[in-house]
């Protein structure tokens, strides 16, 4: 059989870690806009492609070198069925992180504000007076 092999060693401290170059995918919408940040990605602006996936109803973030894809669904625009529209879509690449904007059509922004008008009206009774 040969001879035994080597007892284990173990490191103090010794954990396994997301490595901080992957890029990471973020969502923080604006008033007026869904907007998302894809960090770590650190090619140049003439390497990225975002555009909408017509017959998938996607963005689709890919890059001319093949290292990162991602297709970003919108469940809002899809809960009111309203299709992608590529003129909403723009995108800007700063510091390694790559910014993508969709305008928020008239449809979601009236449906956000009368949710919002519904969240603050929970609490009040018929005539007007604080719970």
């Amino acid at each position: 059989g040969g001879p035994p092999p080597p007892p284990r060693q173990t490191i103090p401290h010794d954990t396994l870690a997301e490595s901080g170059a992957n890029p990471v995918f973020t969502r923080a919408d604006r008033i007026d806009a869904f907007e998302w940040r894809i960090r770590n990605l650190p090619y140049p602006r003439s390497n990225y492609s975002v555009t909408v996936d017509e017959a998938d109803q996607k963005v689709v973030v890919r890059t001319s070198n093949k290292k990162y894809y991602k297709r970003i669904p919108i469940e809002d625009l899809e809960r009111l069925r309203i299709r992608l529209d590529p003129a909403m879509l723009s995108w800007e690449h700063e510091s390694n992180t790559l910014v993508i904007q969709y305008r928020k059509p008239s449809e979601v922004m009236r449906a956000e504000r009368e949710a919002a008008n519904a969240r603050r009206n929970l609490g009040a009774d018929p005539a007007g007076a604080p719970p």
